[in-house]
């Protein structure tokens, strides 16, 4: 029986009925199939009802893992949800494969070392979401990376959090707090797939003049004279980057008052256009 894929999203107001009807449209998908795994990401007031979001994908699709997160925004089904209310449900019949859930967590006492993940050795390939502020993902990829040659590991980082600060993560219909949850797949061809990415190019600029989502000035110089500059004094390669990239993006520092910006800092958005008559 070949895999199978199904997917949902819902920004209906009620958590329970919008994560019935987004588990609904992924189970109709899986055109019978049982589900096998599904990944859950819930967003506003799912997020904050999550133990009702997660009861009704549970009870529309009896899933035989759940692993999933809090996330700023989520998007399926060809649709995105950047703000508000949302919850994405994705689901997968595996056909021979199989989907292993587990949590992860570092241990408190050395703040090092971790438990719960499973040896990925020999799988087709890994989900990985972790809380940022207290599980290490980046140390567990690269102590991974040379006992698991060849096996992709995919995911990110949950960027959205419960009312008590803590970061939420999912797994069989609970809400953990803490770690990282995941699935281990095995018998299944897992190919992965990254999004555009993204490169720093010219100095920083401080925005010093805008109305809502239009920037005017850009250290006190019309935005467009500005980011001309910026291009014209671009070395070769920067030059070259540009021109390839089909679109310029803008990063926007997410935390201020920073002594100095890494690449991590940054929240990328495209710009829509530019006007020269107004700058």
């Amino acid at each position: 029986m070949p895999v199978r894929i199904g997917t949902g999203l819902s920004s209906a107001p009620d958590p329970g009925t919008g994560a019935e009807q987004a588990a609904a449209a992924a189970l109709d998908r899986l055109a019978g199939a049982v589900c096998d795994i599904c990944v859950v990401f819930a967003s506003g007031e799912y997020l904050a009802d999550a133990e009702s979001t997660l009861s009704a994908v549970e009870d529309g699709l009896r899933p035989s893992q759940l692993v999933g997160c809090g996330a700023q925004g989520v998007l399926g089904d060809g649709r995105e949800i950047e703000h508000g209310n949302g919850v994405s449900v994705w689901a997968a019949s595996l056909g021979a494969g199989t989907a292993t859930a587990f949590h992860a967590a570092v241990d408190e006492a050395d703040g090092r070392t971790v438990t719960g993940v499973p040896d990925l050795a020999g799988a087709g390939g890994a989900i990985l979401l972790a809380d940022p502020l207290t599980f290490p993902a980046d140390a567990v990829l690269h102590a991974l990376a040379p006992r698991v040659p060849g096996v992709p590991v995919l995911g990110g980082l949950a960027s959205a959090g419960l009312d008590d600060g803590s970061t939420a993560l999912f797994m069989d219909g609970h809400v953990v707090r803490g770690g990282a949850v995941g699935v281990r797949f095995d018998g299944v061809d897992v190919v992965p797939c990254v999004s555009q990415g993204a490169a720093p190019l010219g100095p920083e600029l401080t925005i010093t003049a805008a109305e809502g989502n239009v920037i005017l000035e850009l250290a006190g110089r019309p935005a467009y004279e500005r980011l001309q500059e910026v291009a014209a004094s671009l070395d070769d390669d920067g030059q070259r980057l540009l021109e390839r990239s089909g679109g310029v993006l803008i990063g926007l520092v997410v935390e201020s008052n920073k002594p100095e910006y890494v690449a991590g800092d940054f929240l990328v958005r495209p710009l829509i256009g530019a006007d020269p008559r107004t700058g």
